[in-house]
């Protein structure tokens, strides 16, 4: 096993203290160091956002570079659902619909893109299998998560929940109330507004498909702006991204 301490770098953060089987590798790319400028400045690696392509393009050949990867990313097009793709041929060929990515094997680069939901990565503890999944509140509540487990036959699972809004700025209108237990939602500012706490719901649904280890990075996107990039702050902005693989 090999534990990574988390590197405070241009580019991108390496998953922070998470025991990942030698063959299974993951970061967490950052806002910085890129091509973009504002309001995407400056990784920015979503395509659908508005930034101009060709400096998408530069982004991510960058982030292929700075992390040795041993291929083009697996990129999805993410709709806030449930459905978890298997990624069986070679990856960078489509971007499916999806919200979730699944994979046996070697050198094939699982990608999630985000800008305030959750990214969560998860892997079996021999580094047989791994997943990729984004969860925002729509994702979360359609099962994301459990749809991802059942990709997964190991009963052995890591899991790791990168930067994100955290229950301190994610304020939302009662119409949420009965989507998520109560116990995950904090009083707002008025009494038509809560604070929802995703990230402990996640580790929550984490934990009951039997994930044996979780480390949450705790890193909220809002707090911490200047170095990652937030919808909820900015409106129009760039994504980060969390990537997975395995080497055999």
């Amino acid at each position: 096993m090999h534990c990574w301490k988390w590197k405070v770098a241009a580019m991108a953060d390496l998953a922070q203290p998470w025991e990942l089987a030698e063959n299974v590798f993951a970061a967490c790319t950052n806002r910085l160091g890129g091509y973009s400028t504002s309001p995407y400045a400056e990784l920015n690696l979503g395509r659908h956002v508005g930034d101009q392509p060709g400096r998408v393009r530069q982004n991510r050949d960058a982030v292929k570079t700075h992390l040795a990867l041993p291929a083009e990313p697996y990129w999805l097009t993410q709709v806030h659902g449930s459905q978890v793709v298997e990624v069986a041929g070679l990856a960078g060929v489509s971007h499916p619909e999806a919200d979730g990515s699944y994979t046996r094997r070697v050198d094939t680069v699982l990608a999630i893109q985000v800008a305030d939901c959750l990214p969560i990565l998860i892997s079996a503890a021999d580094g047989s299998e791994i997943t990729a999944l984004h969860a925002g509140w729509r994702g979360l509540h359609a099962g994301v998560i459990q749809a991802g487990l059942a990709r997964l036959s190991s009963r052995d699972l890591v899991a790791w929940i990168g930067p994100s809004i955290r229950q301190c700025h994610f304020e939302v209108g009662l119409e949420l109330k009965a989507a998520f237990p109560e116990a995950y939602f904090c009083e707002g500012n008025d009494d038509q507004h809560l604070y929802l706490d995703l990230a402990g719901y996640a580790v929550n649904l984490l934990s009951k498909g039997g994930v044996t280890a979780i480390i949450d990075s705790k890193i909220c996107t809002v707090c911490c702006n200047q170095r990652y990039f937030s919808h909820r702050h900015e409106g129009l902005t760039g994504r980060f991204a969390a990537l997975i693989w395995k080497t055999r």
